[in-house]
Parts: structure tokens; C-alpha cells; sequence
């Protein structure tokens, strides 16, 4: 179970559990509150993430940094597809936000083992103008 708290980021648990940025992804920032303005399609990357999260168990994988600054985990997450024995068919959610156009990807961890699979992504979502690469400038 997950709490969405942004595009790139969710609580495991229940809201209050331990916070978990997916690695290597930077979505754009929605409003916390009435004194700030969400970015371009912020709202939009928070709400994809909450429907793909919504009521399943994740399993997260880790890389070389496994905090940030703030005391985040820092975490690929993986939803079960398929046979619970067989990994190989689950969907990387760190990935698809990306591919979907939710997300970029955040450049200050482009020393991570999936580096290359998240600019690729990246690289295809934008030459298809997919999310936030048809809605923002």
C-alpha cells in the first residue's frame, strides 16, 4: 500500500510511512499548499502515480545511493505482474512514469544502473509528445 505525495514521490504504508523517491525520476512539482503554484502538469504526474500505486504492494530495489538530502529512500519500485514467482514480467514504475511523460529524469543521479533505460524513455515520450512533452514548455 502507498501514499502518493507527488509525481515521483509516495509514502509506503499508510500516509506517514517511510517516504520513497523513485530513483532517477524528477516529476514536476504540484502545490503542498494555497500559498504555492503547481508546475506544468504537476497535478497530472501526482494523479498518474496515485492511480498506478493505488492499492498495491511494491517492491523496491536499491542503487548506490540509497538516501537523499531530505531523508528520503531512494528506490526503484516494482508492481507484481504476472506470475509472483516469475520477476522478470513486473512493470517498473520508475520507468514508466517516464515513458508515459510524467516525469524527466533527474539528472544528478546519472551515475545510477538504470541511467541509460530512464533516458531512453525519456527520449521516446518526448518525440511522441507524450504528457507533460506536449503540455509544457
Amino acid at each position: 500500500m502507498a501514499c502518493t505525495l507527488d509525481g515521483d514521490t509516495f509514502q509506503v504504508g499508510t500516509c506517514g510511512g517511510e517516504s520513497i523517491r523513485l530513483l532517477g525520476v524528477d516529476a514536476p512539482e504540484i502545490a503542498h499548499n494555497d500559498s504555492e503554484v503547481a508546475e506544468c502538469w504537476g497535478p497530472e504526474s501526482a494523479s498518474y502515480l496515485a492511480e498506478l500505486l493505488a492499492d498495491l504492494t511494491v517492491r523496491l530495489e536499491f542503487d548506490t545511493t540509497c538516501t537523499d538530502t531530505y531523508g528520503r529512500t531512494l528506490a526503484y519500485a516494482w508492481i507484481p505482474e504476472g506470475d509472483p514467482e516469475e520477476t522478470s514480467d513486473d512493470l517498473l514504475v520508475n520507468r514508466d512514469v517516464i515513458r508515459q511523460g510524467m516525469a524527466t529524469v533527474y539528472e544528478e543521479f546519472d551515475d545510477i544502473r538504470r541511467a541509460d533505460q530512464l533516458y531512453s524513455d525519456e527520449y521516446a515520450a518526448r518525440q511522441a509528445g507524450l504528457g507533460l512533452w506536449s503540455a509544457c514548455e
